[in-house]
Parts: structure tokens; sequence; C-alpha cells
């Protein structure tokens, strides 16, 4: 229950922030992004998945200006975490073993039976958060010759194969 109502605030948060009539609107701030994201005061540089559980407080701050790189944001989204310091690294980095055996083979990651549509090395995740690593060596194509060498890694989080069992 506590982690749909977390959800439900933060998907409300996130309407009224991109909802409203704001910077945007103006051509001269055209160059300016919605939201930047914060983990326990550190300014997140990439995407992240993180344990929706092990968040203690969210907090908003509108009208404001964040540099990353060259990317503007005009909103702040501020996450403390249960953990610190939380340790967020690339898909990529999720089981070296694997790039070690596995290195001629183009990877496809999948989190929680989700393709991931990102590249690997920016999209970050909590180590402590994973639960499981499967691979699956794919060779499923039609033409043999031209077969190339696929592996799909598979990452599944804390409790989502029990809550899938639900």
């Amino acid at each position: 229950m506590r982690k749909n109502l977390v959800f439900i605030l933060l998907i409300m948060n996130i309407y009224f922030i991109q909802g409203q009539d704001y910077l945007h609107n103006s051509p001269v701030n055209s160059h300016i992004d919605s939201c930047a994201f914060g983990i326990n005061g550190e300014i997140m540089k990439h995407p992240f998945i993180i344990d929706m559980d092990s968040i203690v407080w969210l907090n908003i701050v509108k009208d404001t200006l964040i540099q990353i790189d060259d990317k503007k944001y005009d909103k702040y989204l501020s996450i403390t975490y249960k953990r610190t310091p939380v340790t967020l690294i690339p898909l990529e980095q999720v089981d070296n073993a694997i790039y070690v055996k596995y290195r001629d083979f183009c990877h496809i990651y999948m989190i929680n039976d989700e393709f991931i549509e990102k590249s690997p090395s920016d999209l970050l995740i909590d180590r402590d958060y994973i639960e499981e690593v499967k691979l699956i060596n794919y060779s499923g194509f039609a033409d043999e010759k031209k077969n190339p060498k696929v592996l799909i890694i598979k990452i599944y989080t804390r409790g989502w194969k029990k809550a899938k069992q639900r």
C-alpha cells in the first residue's frame, strides 16, 4: 500500500510539474528541460532505477535553474533514500564476468521482463536492488550463416517475482 501511495504522489507531482504553463511556452527558454533529479543531495546525470520502498521523502523545487553538463532544468525532484550511499551502477556493470565471457556478443537488456531501450552505459540501477541476473543465449534467427551472437541479460529486482506471482 505504501509503495502505491508513493508512486501516486510521484505521478501527481510530475503531472503538476509538467502540466503547468511554465517557461517552456517561451521561445527564449526553449532550451530548458523540465526536471532534474537528485538522490540524497547528489544530482543525477543519467536515468536511474531505484527501490520505491526505500524512498523516505520526495521534495520538488520549482522555478529553479540547474545546469548539468550542457542541459538546463527548471525543476528539481529531490529523493531522500534510506541507504547512504546509494551504489548506482550502469547496466553494463551488473555482472563483470558477463563481459569477459560474452565480450563478442550483442547484449540486450531486460529488467523485470521489460526490454530496455536506453544505452546500458547511461541507465543506472541500485546495486542492492538487484535480486538475480539470468543470461539467455539467443540463436533463433532464420539465416544460420548470418546468425549474430546475441545475449539477453535479464535483471530481476528485489520482490518483483513475488509480486508477479500474486
